[in-house]
């Protein structure tokens, strides 16, 4: 049994309750190294709730109940949000791509054609314009606010002719096996692109089965080739400032059987140039690699490159200190935080 009352840690603040899938609590450490700078202003206790019904937090918004609303609610919910009295939301481009990561081990989607046709019916001016406004188009597994993005690697658009003629080229035409697409709960704006997607793929001749799963059960299915489903959407942000944190995240081997893996690449080509780039230590070569990299990676098609995920929180006018942190272990701090009252 894991013990959840008890952390091993150096940092400003310490756990003081956990309550599995519900909330977990943390308290101030007076003592620590780095010191208070707001002195008394600080929080002393932070509370973070997992509140799936966004109609609850924008209640417990409105009454002061809540400091902050996390980054997974919908644009549209952001907006009612920033008309509350005394709230403000907080909007920047983070480093976090969103991907329909697809199985490239079981039929259909084991066919680079039908994964092209895929990409080519994707609908991305929608999400962008739409659906996620705010949000930068995705070019490739590198977001652009990462050192050593390669612009010039080859970007799908939504294109139905080129669409049929990926999937006429397909072993499975004209009889394509449905392709089952799990999305997590509670992410509205994922279940909405993907309900369009679905339609799009109707027009073409394909069923598409959209599923919804908790995202433990996600993680549980990503840990075999023949578990994973055909397409999962998911985002994945950096470590660290460097496209290593993707490539060997997402696309070597030894990644394999992980929820930021479940393309099921197994591309030893892949693997030996993630090897290579690790090794690398001029940056000029280094950079020559992982250009290659990128485009390499695309012309394999694991993934439809949705977009660059715009990050909104909406918080309390009162919290002053939010800094946006891209490439953290997580986007903001809490000893950064103190209340202006």
């Amino acid at each position: 049994e894991v013990a959840t009352s008890e952390d091993a840690g150096s940092g400003p603040y310490t756990l003081k309750s956990w309550d599995r899938g519900r909330a977990i609590a943390f308290e101030r450490f007076v003592e620590y190294w780095e010191g208070w700078p707001q002195g008394e202003s600080h929080l002393d206790e932070v509370h973070s709730i997992f509140l799936q019904e966004t109609a609850t937090a924008k209640t417990m918004l409105r009454r002061g109940e809540l400091t902050m609303v996390e980054h997974w609610r919908t644009y549209e919910d952001y907006m009612e949000m920033d008309a509350i009295p005394g709230v403000k939301v907080i909007t920047n481009l983070s480093p976090e791509v969103l991907s329909y990561k697809i199985n490239t081990q079981i039929a259909p989607t084991d066919d680079i054609h039908i994964r092209r046709a895929m990409a080519w019916a994707f609908d991305y001016d929608t999400m962008l314009d739409l659906i996620e406004p705010g949000s930068g188009a995705a070019r490739g597994p590198i977001p652009p606010g990462i050192p050593g993005h390669d612009s010039t690697v080859f970007q799908y658009t939504q294109d139905l002719d080129k669409a049929l003629e990926e999937l006429k080229l397909s072993k499975y035409y004209p009889d394509i096996p449905t392709i089952v697409v799990v999305t997590p709960q509670g992410l509205e704006a994922r279940r909405r692109v993907a309900v369009q997607f679905k339609e799009t793929m109707a027009t073409l001749g394909v069923n598409v089965d959209i599923r919804i799963e908790p995202w433990g059960r996600m993680t549980d299915l990503a840990s075999t080739a023949e578990t994973t489903p055909n397409v999962m959407i998911i985002s994945v942000s950096a470590a660290y400032p460097d496209p290593d944190t993707y490539f060997h995240f997402m696309y070597h081997s030894e990644s394999a059987g992980t929820w930021a893996s479940c393309e099921w690449l197994l591309d030893p080509e892949i693997d030996r140039l993630i090897d290579l780039e690790r090794m690398t230590v001029d940056p000029v070569k280094r950079a020559q690699i992982m250009n290659d990299l990128q485009h390499m990676i695309v012309s394999r098609c694991p993934d439809i490159f949705v977009n660059v995920l715009a990050l909104r929180v909406a918080t309390l006018e009162k919290l002053q200190g939010f800094t946006y942190r891209p490439v953290m272990s997580f986007y903001y701090y809490y000893r950064d935080w103190w209340y202006d009252e």
